[in-house]
């Protein structure tokens, strides 16, 4: 079905991959772990990830990720044979009874009801190292010892006891995460068995504005529901200041309404709306805009030529950047880089042959953006999307940027 589709998350290209495998004759174990995707610190993956481990003789298990490639910003040779330094395995071939590396691929996102409790949620947290002695600190903190409060990192780590300690203690625990700007301050508190009218007051007490307040105490009648809702809104709730958090209002996917254009305009609409979305960098960056990536079912042919040219005289006008010549680019990166096409690889430093420096008067790119066009269906109805795949270089940040139109 996987095949026939075309389409499918990580764990379906990788059960398609283990069966051809095996049917080569090459045994193979699936792995299941947590990424933190290159992310800043303190980051939360509630997506984990699946990848494919086959038994080479000679050499033993190697790992191989067919679903990275389904993005064209890693390249061909960044899921071969590789770990990178932001996955942190769980389990192989379906984990067990152990206490630390067992899998429940997706179990707890089917927990419902109204005592479900903040454990069920589908996450990892990932933190920079803290010392055991600092986060006994924090343990001892929490469950109600007389120490200063914790460092924001080691209190975060001690809410694994959180189902250990005191109404009271807990909401001494929000406020210690509130002051030190940690949104997981405003999970916690919507799950507190108050009384209606004090959690109202309390969530008020950590809210910037009424809308968010009102929010958090509607959503937190169900607590599924909520943990769907902070899944989604997680990232864009952002400190403003004395404990209070805001909801950061994101600008949507662009909606137009392309009635009677022709289908070329529409994308060269969708190009200038994607480029209005795309976050501020400082003017003197330089980025390379690659040519675009075809997910249509139309073939957009030499549509993709006009795209590209559009993208590349938007983004000097709109942004201030730098434009590098992408062209020159990937050829440097196939001739004395990581190999062509391969972004992710020439951001983490990783050069195959020896780096050379590059081309007289050529600039490396601070950003590089793929752009991908797509056609689907959301909810019925049809979308065409123009998707910028971005590369923050220096960070190894990656992002998305959107816009859509619906057409009939």
């Amino acid at each position: 079905m996987v095949l026939k589709r075309g389409t499918g998350s990580c764990s379906e290209y990788n059960y398609v991959l283990s069966g051809l495998c095996r049917l080569a004759g090459l045994p193979t174990r699936y792995v299941g772990g947590s990424t933190n995707g290159f992310r800043p610190f303190p980051t939360t993956d509630a997506v984990f990830h699946r990848w494919t481990e086959v038994f080479l003789a000679g050499v033993g298990w190697f790992p191989v990720d067919c679903s990275r490639d389904a993005n064209p910003i890693r390249g061909k040779r960044s899921h071969f044979g590789r770990y990178y330094t932001d996955v942190l395995v769980w389990c192989r071939q379906g984990g067990g009874p152990d206490d630390f590396l067992e899998w429940e691929y997706r179990a707890n996102a089917r927990v419902k009801g109204e005592k479900a409790d903040v454990f069920g949620s589908h996450r990892t947290r990932w933190f920079e190292f803290i010392r055991e002695s600092e986060l006994k600190k924090a343990y001892a903190w929490l469950a109600g010892k007389k120490e200063s409060a914790p460092e924001a990192d080691a209190l975060e780590c001690a809410l694994l006891f959180w189902g250990k300690t005191s109404g009271e203690r807990r909401k001494a625990a929000v406020r210690a995460l509130a002051e030190a700007g940690r949104n997981e301050a405003l999970r916690r508190a919507a799950l507190l068995e108050l009384r209606r009218k004090e959690k109202k007051r309390f969530l008020e007490s950590l809210c910037a504005t009424e809308e968010l307040a009102r929010t958090l105490l509607e959503k937190s009648r169900n607590p599924y529901l909520f943990r769907n809702w902070f899944r989604r809104n997680e990232r864009n709730l952002a400190p403003a200041g004395g404990g209070r958090f805001r909801l950061r209002k994101q600008p949507g996917n662009a909606a137009l309404e392309p009635e009677g254009l022709p289908a070329s305009e529409v994308w060269i609409r969708l190009a200038r709306g994607v480029v209005k979305r795309f976050p501020k960098v400082e003017s003197a960056s330089a980025l390379a805009v690659m040519p675009p990536v075809d997910h249509t079912r139309e073939n957009l042919g030499k549509l993709l030529e006009r795209i590209h040219r559009t993208l590349k005289t938007l983004f000097p006008r709109e942004t201030g950047v730098v434009l590098v010549d992408e062209e020159l680019f990937n050829r440097y990166l196939a001739d004395s880089g990581p190999g062509e096409g391969e972004f992710w690889l020439y951001s983490a430093h990783e050069p195959a042959p020896p780096h050379e420096s590059p081309p007289s008067g050529f600039r490396e790119p601070d950003y590089i953006v793929v752009p991908v066009c797509t056609v689907r269906n959301i909810k019925g109805e049809k979308f065409r999307t123009l998707e910028l795949k971005v590369l923050e270089v220096a960070k190894m940040n990656y992002f998305k940027v959107i816009s859509q139109a619906r057409y009939e």
